[in-house]
């Protein structure tokens, strides 16, 4: 019985060392590492190109890519119908060109420069900011006031009760972080965040 037992031995030690091992190689995701809370924008590969002073089309090469996901929703847009359900769908982004404009993108908003997919015209352009506001900000809006601090301009005197914008600013390790907010109304919100790194 002993010697029986014995024998197991080896068996046993060749199934944990293979577990391991499979472990090791597997797909798995490994933990994530957070940027310090002091992590400088400065440090971005995109930074000296997204803060020029000079206008003109700048290309992106490699493009940057990535999904943009719905984050948050209010009002409306909690609403089951079809429409609804399809503004919710993930997309998949890619922006290949920076274009800063000698002169505000539109006569009402307050940026300059944007970021897009020049290949695909029907994609939508991200302005640069250099801060993006949080979920929790974005669903304290509540009124006309909160609304247009957001936007830089009171969306609602230029589209009726219905605006999409899209935002981008630059994010740690190199990133590109999106920002799609869409209004109906004060109290009606969607909005999708996405994360983009170099092709």
């Amino acid at each position: 019985m002993k010697n029986r037992s014995l024998s197991f031995l080896p068996i046993v030690a060749a199934v944990v060392f293979s577990a391991m091992a499979l472990k090791a190689q597997s797909n798995a995701p490994t933990s994530l590492i957070l940027p310090t809370a002091d992590w400088d924008v400065k440090n971005n590969v995109l930074f000296a190109l997204v803060t020029t002073n000079k206008s003109g089309d700048y290309p992106l090469n490699p493009a940057w890519v990535g999904v943009e996901k719905v984050t948050m929703t209010k009002g409306y847009y909690t609403n089951d119908n079809d429409f609804v359900n399809a503004e919710k769908i993930s997309q998949w982004l890619r922006c290949d060109r920076l274009t800063v404009y000698p002169h505000r993108i539109m006569p009402f908003a307050p940026e300059d420069r944007l970021i897009c997919n020049a290949t695909n015209v029907s994609s939508p352009g991200y302005v640069y900011r250099c801060s993006l506001p949080t979920d929790d900000e974005l669903r304290a809006m509540h009124d006309v006031a909160s609304v247009t601090h957001f936007f830089g301009f009171n969306p609602f005197k230029y589209s009726g009760m219905h605006i999409g914008m899209h935002y981008f600013e630059l994010g740690p390790y190199n990133s590109i972080e999106t920002l799609s907010v869409e209004v109906a109304g004060v109290d009606s919100i969607l909005v999708r965040r996405g994360y983009l790194h170099a092709e």
